[in-house]
């Protein structure tokens, strides 16, 4: 069984047409998989949408339906949508692909666990 950690960035994909919706979709479309996101995300999403109506890149509407989306998935078991408390040990800063510094939370109680899109950077 595959289990995915996603960030605010990966999860918007699921519901906004744009570069890596393909690779978000296939990891939905997985049989058995499990996708987690933090309670953080699940509000930080929210904001992207936001930011995609001041932009202009969607509607007022279109927005209401994605986070209607959102909510369904999380109440269909689509998404689960945990607390994330780290410890020092559980924490890796990496660079992305802006030269900006994040910091990624490892969820790793399993030891399974990985963060996608970059799966390779937040090895358990």
């Amino acid at each position: 069984m595959s289990r995915y950690f996603f960030d605010s960035s990966a999860l918007a994909k699921r519901y906004h047409r744009e570069t890596g919706t393909e690779k978000v979709a296939l990891r939905f479309d997985e049989p058995g998989r499990e996708i987690r996101i933090s309670r953080l995300s699940f509000v930080e999403v929210q904001s992207v949408f936001a930011m995609k109506v001041r932009a202009g890149f969607i509607t007022l509407a279109e927005a209401g339906q994605q986070r209607a989306r959102l909510v369904v998935d999380v109440a269909a078991g689509q998404i689960e949508v945990y607390a994330v408390t780290p410890t020092p040990s559980s924490l890796l800063l990496h660079s992305t692909s802006r030269g900006k510094i994040s910091l990624s939370i490892l969820l790793c109680p399993t030891r399974h666990w990985a963060r996608w899109p970059r799966e390779k950077a937040c090895l358990c």
